[in-house]
């Protein structure tokens, strides 16, 4: 229950500002700091206080319309794979000759078709908080992230960019004259710990595509190629036509499966060097920002304003929208879509209802 009185929740150019203030005091204070202590506060114990506050500097600018329309989006892909699962179980239990009229069936039917209204609205939802974010998204790059390994990681990147303008904006409009030597110093401080936060963020990400999704790419591309070997051999012996047949199938299926991964990481690839660059333009503003807010602190002059700030963070965001895909064919759509576990909202609804 909410009090009738009780203050309104700041917005998040607000909060990430005060969150900023208060890494900036601890930052401060560890000039004072002994490097340990027996009794009371050292160096280790704020060190630790301002990568609490970082992470929940992240966590702020990526919170935020971009990733709840992402998170919807995933919520109704899970719906529609459960709900096309209990229309499966459904129709096993009623047999061939009543799944028509089966009231079971029909209602799992429905569920069914409602989850795919949702997908499609989830997807729209997502597209709808790009425009939102001033991002220009072509329709192949939204179903990249929405389909690819590691999409979420695109999207939280680019929520932490379109925030980190907000952000950015919001302080231009609260220190506009920056003449005051305070005012200058305290905007380059607040400038260099939002770019911080920035390449903490892509750091992120290019950590957990090496440690994570790259290795888990070379596992299954080991698998499969191990299964396409053992295809080959029981082809080679097999002399029955239609064990031939389904071996064949299975050949096909397994180097489409190969395709796919091919295509995974190569968007990998792109993606790591695309994110090297990014890490490298935001190294460079950083320490601009930093030298800056030192010049600012020692000669009390006029700072210049980062006049760059909207042209870096448009550069971070086209350098983190995927390229378009190049689909061979609907087998390899298909087959990215089982490889990441996920469903689009152009499903076709009659291969989802297809009886036994």
């Amino acid at each position: 229950m909410k009090w009738p009185f009780a203050r309104p929740d700041p917005p998040r150019d607000a909060k990430a500002i005060a969150l900023a203030r208060r890494m900036e005091e601890v930052r401060a204070e560890l000039d004072t700091l002994p490097d340990r202590a027996w009794f009371g506060r050292d160096r280790p114990r704020a060190e630790r206080d301002l990568e609490v506050l970082q992470r929940e500097m992240i966590a702020l600018l990526e919170a935020g319309p971009l990733v709840a329309a992402r998170d919807r989006l995933r919520a109704a892909e899970a719906a529609l794979r459960a709900a096309q699962q209990a229309e499966a179980l459904a129709r096993e239990r009623a047999g061939a000759q009543a799944v028509a009229t089966d009231p079971e069936v029909q209602r799992t039917a429905a569920a069914t078709a409602a989850a795919v209204r949702e997908l499609a609205a989830a997807r729209d939802g997502l597209r709808l908080a790009f425009q939102e974010a001033r991002v220009p998204l072509a329709e192949e790059q939204l179903e990249a992230l929405a389909l690819l390994p590691g999409g979420d990681d695109d999207i939280g990147l680019i929520a932490c960019v379109a925030s980190l303008r907000e952000v950015m904006h919001a302080l231009e409009t609260l220190l506009p004259d920056r003449s005051d030597p305070d005012s200058a110093a305290r905007y380059y401080g607040y400038a260099v710990l939002f770019l911080e936060t920035l390449l903490a963020v892509q750091e992120r990400v290019v950590a957990r595509i090496r440690d994570g999704h790259v290795p888990a790419i070379l596992a299954r591309q080991a698998e499969t190629r191990s299964l396409l070997r053992e295809t080959v051999k029981l082809r080679t012996a097999e002399r029955d036509a239609a064990r031939r047949a389904l071996l064949d199938a299975n050949e096909a299926a397994q180097r489409t499966a190969l395709a796919a991964i091919a295509i995974a990481q190569d968007r990998f690839r792109q993606k790591l060097q695309r994110l090297a660059q990014a890490v490298l333009r935001t190294r460079s503003d950083l320490a601009l920002a930093r030298n800056t807010h030192r010049t600012v602190q020692v000669t009390q002059d006029l700072a210049r304003t980062l006049r760059r700030t909207d042209e870096l963070f448009d550069e971070l965001t086209r350098l983190t929208l995927p390229e378009v895909l190049p689909f061979a064919g609907e087998e390899i759509r298909a087959e990215l879509q089982r490889m990441s576990g996920r469903l689009l909202a152009g499903e076709d609804l009659a291969g989802a209802r297809a009886g036994p």
